[in-house]
Protein backbone atom coordinates (compact mmCIF):
# COMPACT_ATOMS: atom_id res chain seq x y z
CA UNK A 1 0.00 0.00 0.00
CA UNK A 2 0.91 3.80 -0.79
CA UNK A 3 0.03 7.01 1.51
CA UNK A 4 -0.54 10.05 -0.86
CA UNK A 5 0.81 13.23 0.84
CA UNK A 6 -0.46 15.57 -1.58
CA UNK A 7 1.31 17.76 -4.60
CA UNK A 8 1.68 13.88 -6.30
CA UNK A 9 4.03 12.73 -3.87
CA UNK A 10 3.30 9.13 -3.20
CA UNK A 11 5.54 7.16 -0.56
CA UNK A 12 5.21 3.21 0.25
CA UNK A 13 3.22 2.69 3.64
CA UNK A 14 5.60 0.53 5.32
CA UNK A 15 8.43 3.29 5.09
CA UNK A 16 6.38 5.77 6.93
CA UNK A 17 7.36 5.60 11.06
CA UNK A 18 4.65 8.15 12.48
CA UNK A 19 2.68 11.18 11.07
CA UNK A 20 1.53 13.66 13.11
CA UNK A 21 -0.44 16.38 13.17
CA UNK A 22 1.38 19.69 13.21
CA UNK A 23 -1.47 21.70 15.66
CA UNK A 24 -1.13 18.73 18.32
CA UNK A 25 3.27 18.48 18.55
CA UNK A 26 4.24 22.08 16.99
CA UNK A 27 4.42 23.86 20.54
CA UNK A 28 7.19 20.68 21.72
CA UNK A 29 10.58 22.69 21.76
CA UNK A 30 11.87 19.21 20.86
CA UNK A 31 9.57 18.78 17.79
CA UNK A 32 10.96 22.49 16.40
CA UNK A 33 14.61 21.53 17.05
CA UNK A 34 13.86 18.64 14.67
CA UNK A 35 12.49 20.71 11.81
CA UNK A 36 15.03 22.79 12.09
CA UNK A 37 17.49 20.82 11.65
CA UNK A 38 15.99 18.26 9.33
CA UNK A 39 15.12 21.39 7.11
CA UNK A 40 18.71 22.68 7.31
CA UNK A 41 19.91 19.37 6.58
CA UNK A 42 17.34 18.97 3.33
CA UNK A 43 15.84 15.90 5.09
CA UNK A 44 12.36 17.73 5.04
CA UNK A 45 10.30 18.70 2.39
CA UNK A 46 7.43 21.19 2.17
CA UNK A 47 4.45 19.98 0.50
CA UNK A 48 2.13 22.54 1.48
CA UNK A 49 1.22 25.88 -0.27
CA UNK A 50 0.37 27.55 2.67
CA UNK A 51 0.64 26.54 6.20
CA UNK A 52 0.96 22.59 6.87
CA UNK A 53 -1.14 20.57 8.52
CA UNK A 54 1.16 17.23 9.09
CA UNK A 55 4.46 16.02 9.23
CA UNK A 56 5.07 12.40 7.78
CA UNK A 57 8.19 11.00 8.99
CA UNK A 58 9.54 8.23 6.77
CA UNK A 59 12.66 6.12 6.71
CA UNK A 60 14.65 8.53 4.47
CA UNK A 61 12.69 12.01 4.69
CA UNK A 62 10.22 13.84 6.49
CA UNK A 63 7.39 15.22 4.26
CA UNK A 64 5.17 18.63 5.17
CA UNK A 65 1.99 18.37 4.34
CA UNK A 66 -1.26 20.52 3.96
CA UNK A 67 -3.44 17.40 4.47
CA UNK A 68 -4.49 16.30 8.01
CA UNK A 69 -3.45 13.04 9.48
CA UNK A 70 -6.64 11.47 9.00
CA UNK A 71 -7.15 12.42 5.62
CA UNK A 72 -3.81 10.86 4.81
CA UNK A 73 -4.79 7.65 6.33
CA UNK A 74 -7.95 8.03 4.31
CA UNK A 75 -5.94 8.26 1.33
CA UNK A 76 -4.26 4.63 0.40
CA UNK A 77 -3.46 3.26 -2.91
Amino acid sequence: MYLILGRDEIVPEEDVIGVFDLDNVSWSRRTREYLASGEKSGRVENLSDGLPRSLVVTATRDYLSQLTPNRIANRRI
